[in-house]
């Protein structure tokens, strides 16, 4: 019983503490991408995981382009040096590969969830300057492909560098690294399908407004 309550009581000193802060912000960058593609025999749910090798592949060698949108979210830090934070974001990506002498291109709609871990070297109050680092899922919509309609299901890893100035500018260098994905095996006649190998090495830049 003790221990429950020294618990809840160092959960209630936490929640004190923490400065929550919504934020409002735009990013883009440099994008390369896979050629989605689906698996044409049997039905099911597979998960396939992105090697070391296979990541520097899909960087060297796959489809570039570019990728831009907005993303809403909140922070907290715990103290001066240490913070979580959660975001959502929509976008558009568009990427593009010669192959056999004509280009193949790939458009499409964005939605993610990131959480990432946040920790600051310098932080006076309106100024700080740090690092983070976290996990996030992407959701594709392709609108360039035509029937069936192509979706595809990624997640990533994310790292970055993250200053803050006069209190409510945060501007961020980020890379978003994918380390899986979700397929959905098919029939014929199916019309959506959830395809693979169409993850986004994603190299950029943003801009938040913290309120």
């Amino acid at each position: 019983m003790k221990k429950r309550i020294a618990l809840i009581l160092a959960l209630i000193g936490l929640s004190s503490v923490a400065q929550a802060r919504f934020y409002l912000g735009v990013e883009g960058g440099y994008a390369s991408g896979g050629l989605p593609m689906v698996q044409e025999s049997g039905k099911g749910i597979e998960a396939h995981m992105i090697s070391p090798n296979g990541l520097g592949d899909l960087i060297e060698y796959g489809a570039k382009g570019y990728s831009i949108g907005v993303v809403l979210g909140s922070e907290s830090f715990f103290g001066k040096y240490f913070g979580v934070r959660w975001g959502l974001g929509l976008g558009y990506s568009s990427v593009e590969k010669d192959l056999d002498g004509g280009d193949e291109q790939w458009q499409a709609f964005d939605s993610n969830l990131s959480v990432d871990l946040m920790l600051n070297f310098v932080n006076t109050g309106s100024f700080s300057l740090g690092v983070f680092g976290g996990v996030g899922a992407d959701y594709q919509y392709f609108t360039n492909v035509g029937d069936p309609n192509l979706h595809a299901l990624g997640f990533e890893g994310r790292v970055g560098l993250s200053t803050l100035i006069g209190g409510h500018h945060r501007m961020e260098m980020f890379a978003k690294l994918p380390f899986a994905d979700i397929s959905t095996k098919f029939s014929q006649g199916d019309e959506n399908l959830l395809a693979y190998n169409a993850n986004k090495a994603i190299f950029g830049a943003s801009y938040k407004f913290v309120f």
